[in-house]
């Protein structure tokens, strides 16, 4: 996230061909840190949606029932809190964003 946000400022503030690697190397952070956060998202939400489609299809399998309530969905942790959903990926562009703006004298 910091290589985008350094890399957009200096998109912004440099010229000539700086300017154009560190726009370059920008949008492949930014693209390979949108698609990471929506795959990982993505996996995050059909895991969920599979566990809770196979709750319902046991039966009265008394073990089978215990572990699949005692199963979690498939998680990426982002951090020692957070893990990624599906609105991970806007909240990772707003922050690399603010972290950019930030960055610009008052």
């Amino acid at each position: 996230m910091n290589i985008a946000g350094f890399s957009i400022f200096g998109a912004v503030r440099l010229s000539g061909p700086k300017s154009l690697k560190l726009s370059d190397s920008s949008t492949m952070a930014l693209l390979f840190l949108w698609m990471l956060f929506k795959k990982l998202g993505t996996t995050y939400v059909l895991s969920e949606n599979f566990l809770q489609r196979w709750k319902y299809s046991v039966g009265r399998n008394r073990v089978a029932r215990k572990f699949i309530i005692a199963a979690t969905p498939l998680r990426a942790h982002v951090g020692s809190v957070y893990w990624v959903r599906k609105a991970t990926v806007i909240e990772i562009l707003q922050i690399i964003f603010s972290m950019t703006i930030n960055l610009f004298p008052s």
